[in-house]
């Protein structure tokens, strides 16, 4: 890619936390090269790839800004991947009323802000390609935005404890929902692994996080006490560690 375009991309790529993969292309380059090109830059995990005909944009060093933005508006994507060590990166961050406010890599994809609830909302989970993500309620209601499905809830169910955190699997085909006393409801294709719902605490639960596979979890409890399940691994505890209380995990 030619250094002024590379620079540029460079510049609204990085606070998004994307890579830049660039290609010199010539007059005799078609989709059909470009598509191995595409299929590498996936292998390797990285965000996405875009081909520049940089002759019809550049003239020696100086780029044409206003050629680059209709050629680039006028080209379809050609590839995106959110798996990989270079994964494009992003969040989603909720508050208690259901909005949400997404950054980087994740896509905006509405929110229950402005709407009753019968419970605040005390977590969200991002779909595998950041293109969606669920929200749960204290009472265990799913809502689900994007390309998030819902799988079921504990919205119509009486619980003994409020849920306090949601995880999905990493297909986005399910995900658990954990309430405060340790109770672990799967949904679609999470399993469940085991729980805390009748065991006596120190302290409630407070969070739920799940191991890469999907194959266990790990819930933590505002102690810092943590209670591995599945293929989950104890490595250690928070206990004793800090005078004010643990309130997540990841």
């Amino acid at each position: 890619m030619h250094a002024s375009p590379a620079r540029y991309l460079t510049m609204l790529a990085q606070p998004r936390g994307m890579v830049v993969a660039g290609e010199n292309a010539g007059a005799a380059d078609t989709l059909t090269d470009m598509s191995h090109c595409v299929d590498l830059v996936r292998s390797l995990g990285m965000a996405g790839m875009m081909w520049v005909n940089e002759a019809a944009l550049v003239s020696g060093t100086t780029v044409s800004m206003s050629a680059y933005a209709q050629y680039i508006a006028s080209f379809p994507s050609t590839a995106t991947s959110t798996s990989g060590p270079l994964a494009a990166q992003g969040y989603a961050i909720a508050n208690a009323s259901g909005a949400v406010d997404s950054l980087g890599a994740v896509a905006s994809a509405g929110d229950w802000g402005g709407r009753a609830l019968s419970r605040p909302i005390v977590g969200i989970a991002l779909t595998p390609d950041h293109r969606g993500y669920w929200l749960v309620g204290g009472d265990g209601g799913i809502f689900p935005f994007g390309d998030a499905t819902g799988h079921g809830s504990t919205g119509a169910v009486r619980l003994n404890r409020p849920i306090v955190g949601m995880a999905a699997t990493p297909d986005g085909g399910g995900y658990w929902l954990v309430a405060s006393d340790g109770g672990i409801f799967p949904f679609g294709d999470a399993a469940g692994l085991g729980s805390t719902g009748a065991v006596r605490l120190n302290r409630p639960i407070v969070g739920v996080a799940a191991t890469p596979d999907g194959g266990g979890y790990w819930l933590v409890a505002s102690d810092g006490g943590v209670f591995p399940f599945g293929n989950a691994l104890g490595f250690g505890s928070a206990q004793g560690r800090w005078a004010a209380p643990v309130s997540a995990v990841a």
